[in-house]
């Protein structure tokens, strides 16, 4: 089945994205921001702002230096030390985990591009998905830039899992998708063998996506096993909380109460929890509901609701819909199909007492 993204995107890999943002940074904010890089920063205090750089010249600890910020932003990953900072020194702030099995494994597709092989567009994402198996297979670019794409797929299945010997790999990836020994050489699924299972099934709640100076985005505040969201779902963020910023500053400029930075950042901060929050909520939601270790009801289920538009995984990549949209389309389906299936349970018992009676 192809599907065709609802409006026109954007792929690259993480280089590309980082290139692509730092370029934006520059040419719009230019001598006003400094990028360090080689650089540790570390939280030494939500409330005040304060941050402990060191660059990695100053490993003997004496160009370390601590400086004040009206904000700072966490974006350090679904292991955020900025969020473990939030939460040893915010009161209030809480942080759930919970986790699905699902655990994967990278496969190199290493004959790619082949005379054998299958033909692959390398600005695709192939995602097959027989019965407890995942795989998403795509490319980046190899050392020749664009036209020397280096093939992958990710292996997805529920339970930390491991193989006794190459031939169990083979057979696995075999009985998944036959035509993968035509992409992936012998050494390729041999070294595929030896990989460990990474879990790729772990989420977690904050109670708040703020705390002091301190916002938290992307995974730092609101970790989702993978659905293809990550990159988009942080941006958005991003995106939610420069508005937020940018509506208080409109209020001071308008003459609304000043009390200073703190304030400032105070309002805009709060309301971007407000609104965040809730997609982050729904993210998650849509996430979990590719377990792997679904049955086949509902695996079943997925496919319906994708060939009647009311999946939130497909819509969730619908620019036209939030993620709270998404969810609630199918949540709504759901609804429906309960409502169909008690009356046709109704109904059955009806004729059965008019049969009989």
């Amino acid at each position: 089945m192809e599907e065709r993204a609802p409006q026109p995107g954007w792929t690259g890999s993480r280089g590309d994205i980082c290139r692509a943002l730092q370029a934006e940074l520059e040419a719009a904010a230019g001598d006003a921001v400094t990028v360090c890089f080689g650089t540790d920063a570390a939280v030494v205090s939500a409330a005040d702002g304060l941050v402990e750089l060191r660059s990695a010249a100053a490993a003997g600890g004496d160009a370390a230096r601590c400086e004040a910020f009206d904000l700072v932003v966490g974006c350090d990953g679904a292991g955020s030390a900025v969020r473990r900072v939030l939460q040893a020194q915010q009161p209030g702030f809480t942080v759930e985990s919970s986790e699905l099995a699902n655990h994967s494994t990278m496969l190199a597709l290493d004959l790619a591009g082949s005379k054998d092989a299958p033909r692959l567009d390398k600005s695709w994402l192939y995602v097959l998905s027989p019965p407890k198996i995942m795989m998403v297979a795509g490319a980046i670019c190899g050392p020749g830039g664009r036209d020397d794409p280096l093939w992958f797929c990710q292996i997805g299945r529920a339970g930390k899992h491991s193989f006794a010997s190459p031939e169990e790999a083979r057979r696995l990836l075999v009985s998944a998708y036959p035509a993968v020994e035509k992409l992936s050489s012998a050494a390729a699924i041999e070294a595929f063998s030896r990989r460990e299972a990474m879990p790729t099934g772990r989420a977690k709640a904050c109670s708040a996506l703020h705390g002091g100076r301190v916002a938290l985005l992307g995974d730092a505040g609101a970790p989702f096993p993978p659905v293809g969201q990550g990159v988009n779902a942080a941006m958005e963020a991003a995106t939610v909380l420069d508005a937020c910023l940018g509506e208080q500053l409109e209020a001071l400029r308008a003459g609304a109460p000043k009390g200073g930075a703190a304030a400032f950042v105070e309002a805009a901060l709060a309301a971007y929890t407000s609104r965040w929050a809730p997609e982050a909520a729904a993210v998650r939601a849509i996430a979990h509901g590719l377990d792997l270790d679904s049955s086949l009801a509902v695996v079943v289920k997925q496919w319906l609701y994708n060939h009647l538009g009311v999946s939130a995984l497909t819509n969730a990549k619908d620019a036209r819909l939030s993620y709270a949209q998404a969810l609630a389309v199918e949540r709504r389906a759901d609804a429906a199909f309960v409502a169909l299936a008690v009356a046709a349970v109704v109904a059955a018992v009806a004729l059965g007492v008019a049969r009989f009676s």
